[in-house]
């Protein structure tokens, strides 16, 4: 298929009803409103099945920013007996078994159980506390907010009972913390206590000082482990401290990744200038990529060549963070990187990017010949992402073909919703992308729909 069939047309939808069993099962894994047009003047009465795994199978390794909860329970609304096949559903959740942890599945089936428990479906308040389960790491426990909003005050005295059979099998529960702030959140949000009054705590207390012995022995536990409730703050990052961690040996966590690039931006122009002083005599790999960290969220004061040699390196982590790096800078080698580097290797990696603050009228022809759709959604993510940024940032004449190109290819809900409020503001959404928008599962896609200027095709 060439670039050019890629690319959804102003004037025709690229997709007709009825959907195909192929289009209609993509159409609800993405969200797309195509789905809610099939399903009203067809039904679904022959495509449960398809409905079914999309509420069983848990998506949450793609880029999706899933949210199609209520959209998909919507879309069953137009089979034959919704009630059969939500009956269906409950008995397919399967329960999560004490020491698998898969909370991205919790958390999925939860959406939908919530509603259900909360109409009186037959076994959906069960299934929901059977899901309660831990992350790999036992750093997080889920589905504890969908526990709180079906059973309140009881669903926490359950939940804190559950972790507690846990810590007494050997378990090392490091999200403790997470029990009580989920719950003080939730009832502060919904106006029944304030946060600051930790009522979680004083919950579980009472119950444990009226006789509740299990509730009495976790809270002891607790009060001498804390795990998960401790918070050490993570200090200031001084000027020693931040070039101490440049220094240190091996590949740097992630959270000390983020927090360095969130540090960078109150770091004085001085430690900026030692730093990138220092890049072009760093050669080892793990302190390179430490090197490259504030300059991602901090414009790069020097050495931009030796930067845009580093695009070439052997390490992933190495390449992706020197595009990042080079996409906050308007430079001449900055510019001619991002055209020479328009193969599928490179615009994977973040070359797309490079066009941010570098682009020129006609530019939005050259990066379309380039565009491609991978075969794996999540590798495609950032690609789109730069693309609709560098949307975003020109509105020139002409990237329109780029926007909906990215509306109609990406997995992520909410870049379909960044390609379709481009358009609003370019005025050129199409007629039929005005009319799909309105169904879509996500709600900033269906709150630009108003606002947009709706061209008939010719």
């Amino acid at each position: 298929m060439s670039s050019g069939d890629l690319f959804p047309s102003a004037d025709r939808a690229p997709f007709e009803l009825p959907l195909g069993r192929e289009a209609f099962a993509e159409a609800t894994r993405r969200g797309l409103g195509r789905a809610v047009l099939h399903a009203q003047e067809f039904g679904v009465g022959d495509r449960l099945d398809l409905l079914m795994t999309e509420m069983l199978e848990n998506r949450s390794d793609q880029p999706l920013f899933d949210d199609r909860a209520d959209w998909l329970r919507a879309l069953v609304e137009y089979a034959p007996d919704p009630r059969a096949f939500f009956a269906e559903f409950i008995e397919r959740c399967a329960a999560q078994p004490d020491g698998t942890w898969d909370s991205g599945t919790a958390d999925h089936h939860a959406a939908v159980l919530v509603p259900l428990a909360k109409q009186g479906y037959s076994g959906a308040r069960e299934r929901l506390r059977e899901s309660l389960c831990l992350t790999e790491h036992h750093d997080w426990i889920s589905p504890l907010r969908s526990i709180y909003e079906v059973d309140g005050e009881e669903g926490l005295l359950f939940v804190c009972r559950k972790v507690w059979s846990w810590i007494e099998t050997g378990i090392e529960v490091k999200a403790a913390g997470q029990i009580f702030f989920e719950y003080d959140t939730w009832c502060d949000e919904n106006g029944t206590a304030d946060l600051e009054t930790e009522p979680g705590v004083r919950l579980v207390r009472a119950a444990a000082e009226a006789g509740d012995a299990v509730l009495a022995a976790f809270l002891d536990h607790l009060e001498k482990s804390k795990p998960g409730l401790r918070i050490t703050p993570d200090g200031p990052w001084t000027e020693e401290r931040i070039f101490a961690w440049l220094d240190e040996p091996g590949e740097p966590a992630r959270r000390s990744v983020n927090s360095v690039a969130r540090a960078s931006t109150k770091t004085p122009k001085r430690v900026l200038r030692a730093i990138a002083g220092r890049l072009p005599s760093v050669e080892e790999p793990d302190r390179l990529f430490r090197h490259l960290v504030p300059f991602t969220e901090r414009r790069l004061p020097s050495g931009v060549e030796h930067v845009v040699g580093l695009t070439r390196h052997d390490d992933a982590r190495i390449r992706g963070h020197a595009y990042s790096v080079l996409e906050r800078l308007a430079h001449p080698a900055v510019r001619a990187l991002a055209l020479a580097s328009l193969d599928r290797r490179s615009m994977l990696g973040g070359s797309v990017g490079l066009f941010k603050r570098n682009f020129r009228p006609g530019d939005e022809r050259v990066i379309a010949a380039a565009l491609f759709v991978p075969d794996d959604p999540g590798d495609g993510h950032g690609m789109l992402m730069d693309v609709i940024r560098v949307v975003e940032g020109s509105m020139s004449p002409g990237t329109e073909a780029l926007a909906r190109f990215v509306y109609e290819h990406t997995t992520c809900q909410m870049c379909r919703a960044d390609a379709i409020g481009a358009l609003r503001r370019m005025h050129a959404v199409p007629c039929w992308m005005a009319r799909e928008a309105r169904h879509d599962a996500e709600e900033d896609v269906r709150a630009s729909r108003d606002r947009s200027r709706r061209t008939p095709p010719k």
